[in-house]
C-alpha cells in the first residue's frame, strides 16, 4: 500500500459505527465499547474511538475511525478530523432525527470549510418498507441543504459488507469527480 487515508464515522448512540467498522474491517478491530450504565436500548456503548482498516484498492488502505455524534466528545473529533479521506454522519433511522446533535456535529467537522467527501448514512432501514425510509431520508436531504451540504443520504446495512461498502465506493467518486 502506497496511500493510507482515513474515513471518519460519526454518529449518535446506535446509529452503528462499531457495527459498520466491524463488518468493514480487515483487521481485528481496536474499540472502546463497555457495558452501557444506563438504559440507552443496548447492552454496550463506545466510549471512545473505534478503530478498523481495509485495504480499499491495490495502491490504497482506509483507516476507518468510529467516534460518538455528541459534543462532548469534540476532544476526539479534533484527533480524528485532520486530513480526512471522507466523513460519513450514520443516521439511526426514526421519524425524528436528532438535529441538535446533527448540527453541532456538522459545524465541527464542517465539510464545507475543509472540503472533505461528506455522505450521511441512513442505518437500520433492513425492516422498514421503503416508502419510510424515503420519507426520512428527503427530511435528512434537506436538514443537509440547510448546512449548504450536498444532500446525499445512503440507506445502509451496518451488518452487510456489500451495503457498508456504498460508503467508501461513493466517497471514492467524489474524489474522482474533483480530479476531473
Amino acid at each position: 500500500m502506497s496511500d493510507y487515508q482515513k474515513l471518519a464515522f460519526v454518529g449518535d448512540v446506535g446509529s452503528g459505527k462499531s457495527t459498520i467498522i466491524r463488518t468493514l474491517s480487515e483487521i481485528e478491530v481496536v474499540d472502546t465499547d463497555k457495558r452501557a450504565t444506563v438504559d440507552i436500548g443496548k447492552e454496550f456503548t463506545t466510549i471512545g474511538i473505534d478503530y478498523g482498516r481495509i485495504n480499499f484498492n491495490d495502491s490504497m488502505a482506509l483507516g476507518l475511525y468510529g467516534v460518538p455524534g455528541q459534543k462532548r466528545y469534540s476532544l476526539l473529533w479534533e484527533h480524528v478530523n485532520k486530513s480526512l479521506w471522507g466523513l460519513t454522519l450514520l443516521v439511526k433511522f426514526s421519524g425524528a432525527p436528532n438535529t441538535v446533535d446533527l448540527s453541532e456535529c456538522l459545524r465541527f467537522f464542517d465539510p464545507v470549510k475543509t472540503g472533505t467527501p461528506f455522505v450521511l448514512g441512513l442505518t437500520h432501514v433492513d425492516e422498514v418498507s421503503n416508502k419510510n425510509v424515503s420519507a426520512v431520508a428527503d427530511i435528512l436531504k434537506s436538514f443537509l441543504l440547510d448546512h449548504e451540504l450536498p444532500g446525499v443520504v445512503i440507506p445502509v446495512n451496518c451488518l452487510d459488507r456489500k451495503s457498508s461498502m456504498m460508503i467508501p465506493y461513493f466517497i471514492n467518486s467524489m474524489h474522482n469527480a474533483k480530479a476531473i
